[in-house]
């Protein structure tokens, strides 16, 4: 109970994504036909990506990981 609890408290606690960061994420969907419907947020409080389904696939990224992190493993987390 508690973990769902806590997903909860990091759904909320998620940011939507800004343009820059937005046309990354849209540009590795289209290049790989991506068709399912999630949500991808960023999360200030998360070290490491996560995944999880409340109501519809939602993908939490680190915040630090759009500064950080090269395209290429950005695109690895997202397909996986």
């Amino acid at each position: 109970m508690k973990s769902l609890l806590y997903l909860k408290y990091l759904k909320k606690q998620s940011l939507y994504l800004n343009e820059n960061e937005k046309n990354k994420i849209d540009t590795i969907l289209f290049n790989h036909q991506y068709k399912k419907n999630i949500v991808i947020r960023k999360a200030e409080t998360i070290q490491s990506p996560i995944t999880f389904w409340y109501g519809k696939y939602i993908i939490l990224i680190p915040s630090s990981y759009f500064k950080s992190v090269i395209d290429k493993r950005l695109k690895y987390i997202i397909l996986h």
